[in-house]
C-alpha cells in the first residue's frame, strides 16, 4: 500500500501557506528539478501532484502538510477556484456542504408552460420550487436569497 505521510510530504515538497504552491526540494528525475513547481492543472481544474507513484490532488496535499492528516472528508475551495490551494481557502467539509458552494446550475429556469422564471433550490437532494417571476432578475433574487438561508457554506465569491 501507498501510504503518504506529511513527514515524508515534507521532505519532498516546500508548501508556500501564503501562495498554496509546492516546490519540489530537489530533483528525483530529468523531469522534476529543484524548486521547480510541483504537478500539473488537469482538465477538471485541480492541480494534481505524484508523489510516491501516486496522483493526489493538490489541496488534499495541502492539508496533510499544514495538519499532519490526510483529511477524512472533502476540500471545499472556499472562493470556488480550484487551483487556489492556499490553506485559508481551503475547508473539510461533507459531500452536502461541498455541494452548497458549487455553481454548477444557476438555480432557476424558463417555465414553458407557465411562461415565466421558476427559481429553485436543493436541501439535502430534494429540488424546492422558491417560486415563479415574470422577471429573470427577480428568479435570480429568489434563488440567491435561498442560497444564502439555506446553504450556509455557500460564498459569493464567483
Amino acid at each position: 500500500m501507498n501510504n503518504l505521510d506529511s513527514t515524508y510530504l515534507r521532505e519532498v515538497l516546500e508548501y508556500n501557506q501564503n501562495t498554496g504552491i509546492f516546490t519540489w526540494k530537489f530533483g528525483n528525475n530529468r523531469n522534476t528539478k529543484a524548486n521547480q513547481i510541483a504537478g500539473s492543472i488537469h482538465p477538471q481544474g485541480y492541480r494534481f501532484i505524484c508523489v510516491k507513484n501516486k496522483s493526489y490532488r493538490a489541496h488534499r496535499l495541502a492539508w496533510l502538510y499544514i495538519f499532519g492528516e490526510m483529511p477524512k472528508n472533502q476540500i471545499d475551495h472556499i472562493n470556488g477556484i480550484k487551483d487556489d490551494n492556499r490553506i485559508v481557502n481551503l475547508r473539510q467539509v461533507s459531500h452536502a456542504e461541498n455541494q452548497q458552494n458549487k455553481q454548477s446550475t444557476k438555480g432557476y429556469s424558463w417555465h414553458k408552460k407557465r411562461q415565466v422564471w421558476e427559481a429553485y433550490i436543493k436541501i439535502n437532494g430534494k429540488k424546492y420550487t422558491l417560486g415563479y417571476f415574470k422577471k429573470e432578475e427577480d428568479a435570480q433574487l429568489a434563488r440567491l436569497k435561498a442560497k444564502y438561508e439555506h446553504h450556509p457554506f455557500f460564498t459569493s465569491y464567483r
